[in-house]
């Protein structure tokens, strides 16, 4: 089964995709690689890691667009990005640790419940990145079409 990396926070209901914003002078790919060290014990420097897990390690971009973000006083339009880390699920769950962002942090299936859970905004970012993962033949693309009819 296809499973997503989610953190559990606001209550026992409420599901979010681990996120953080890119700091100045600070490319995608380095927040990203922040990000997941933000929530997992390895702390080997970007290019180590992606030398070291070359065969099961990967981030791409699944997402760019804008998102409506509440924090800011006047509503105001983010333009947000989302990256795919896919891991080897035969090595992921020891990785992942819950930081202070989250009360629980851990595996969910990759499903309409699941992803209906989340806010809308990284629910979008779910969906566009499913379409992308099905469009390059990395996700089933019956899997794929039912997941996307059923969180549209």
């Amino acid at each position: 089964p296809v499973e997503i990396l989610l953190g559990r926070r606001g209550g026992p209901d409420s599901l979010w995709l681990p996120h953080a914003f890119v700091e100045y002078n600070e490319d995608n790919l380095s927040a990203s690689w922040r990000l997941v060290q933000d929530i997992t014990a390895y702390r080997a420097p970007l290019e180590q890691a992606l030398d070291n897990f070359d065969d099961y390690f990967s981030i791409t971009d699944i997402y760019s667009g804008t998102l409506s973000d509440k924090r800011q006083t006047d509503h105001a339009w983010v333009e947000s990005r989302g990256d795919l880390v896919m891991v080897d699920a035969g090595d992921a769950p020891d990785l992942f640790t819950p930081t202070e962002s989250f009360e629980e942090l851990g595996w969910w299936p990759l499903d309409s419940g699941t992803v209906n859970r989340v806010p809308s905004g990284q629910a979008t970012m779910i969906r566009d990145g499913l379409a992308k993962l099905k469009d390059a033949g990395q996700l089933d693309e019956g899997l794929a079409d039912e997941l996307l009819a059923k969180t549209g």
